[in-house]
């Protein structure tokens, strides 16, 4: 691609700002959206399907979108953030700012913002940059290592740490592992005001430097005595509901966790949300 200038600022503008990328992106990094008919579905602006399938095989070849084939439906394409992408979100707030003081927002529609910037300077520090380095260690295991302040723990020593010891954070904060439930019926059926909530409640875990991310296809892995890896595509368990999510939270004890979680959109529209006490092991 020819270029104006290096200007970073330039060659940013270059790669986003056409009447679409971003909110595109919008969608797919705060919303549920990960199939065309997902994105196309709950696009709030009504973009048109030939617009969309332009802008989605741009975005792949920008290197901001992944496509694969859906596991459960080989005809339909599933997209996933990259680490370009996951690096967005604190422009896309910026963005969101400006736009809520100069221009003429919906209530309705900003609140999302209004509750990422009301997690005021931690959003501009080390528990904002350690939730997007999360994130893509959820969505690409090959970044895990990048996770700071979640994975750093796990590489101290922890010899002179008792067996089961609640696993902590920087602030010496226990955390929580939450797996969330739920189906797109349930989704729908939910009212709008209790859904926007549920995200607001999400938008304030990830300013608190909770790690969010959505469920990808999952794999079995087997390595029977060390003797070959076997692989399976799908979940190991089966359950009545779909595994939507996963997150780490950190709370002061289980009573705060499940108070954390108890508003978030799985256990709101009709799903379930699993918490689980993270434990060291010597």
């Amino acid at each position: 691609m020819k270029v104006r200038s290096n200007c970073p600022i330039n060659l940013a503008a270059e790669v986003l700002s056409d009447a679409w990328s971003l909110a595109i992106l919008r969608d797919i990094i705060f919303g549920d959206g990960r199939s065309f008919r997902d994105i196309r579905g709950h696009s709030l602006e009504g973009i048109a399907t030939i617009i969309l399938g332009a802008k989605l095989n741009k975005l792949v070849a920008e290197g901001l979108l992944t496509s694969a084939a859906d596991p459960n439906r080989r005809q339909r394409a599933i997209y996933n953030l990259t680490k370009k992408s996951i690096a967005l979100p604190p422009a896309v707030v910026a963005l969101g700012t400006w736009g809520r003081r100069f221009l003429p927002t919906a209530p309705e529609l900003a609140i999302h913002n209004q509750a990422i910037e009301d997690g005021g300077q931690e959003l501009q520090g080390r528990s904002w940059l350690s939730s997007v380095s999360a994130i893509s260690a959820y969505r690409n295991p090959r970044t895990v290592r990048s996770c700071r302040g979640i994975c750093e723990p796990l590489t101290q020593p922890l010899s002179s740490r008792p067996l089961h010891q609640p696993l902590r954070g920087d602030d010496d904060v226990p955390k929580f592992i939450t797996i969330g439930y739920g189906d797109q019926a349930g989704y729908d059926r939910t009212p709008r005001p209790v859904r926007d909530a549920a995200h607001a409640q999400d938008a304030k875990l990830l300013s608190e430097g909770a790690v969010i991310g959505i469920a990808g296809a999952p794999v079995q892995v087997r390595n029977p005595e060390a003797r070959g890896i076997e692989t399976r595509q799908g979940p190991f368990k089966s359950s009545a509901l779909p595994i939507a999510g996963f997150a780490i939270i950190e709370a002061a004890d289980l009573a705060e966790a499940i108070k954390k979680v108890s508003h978030v959109p799985c256990a709101v529209a009709h799903g379930v949300v699993e918490v689980w006490p993270l434990h060291e092991t010597t």
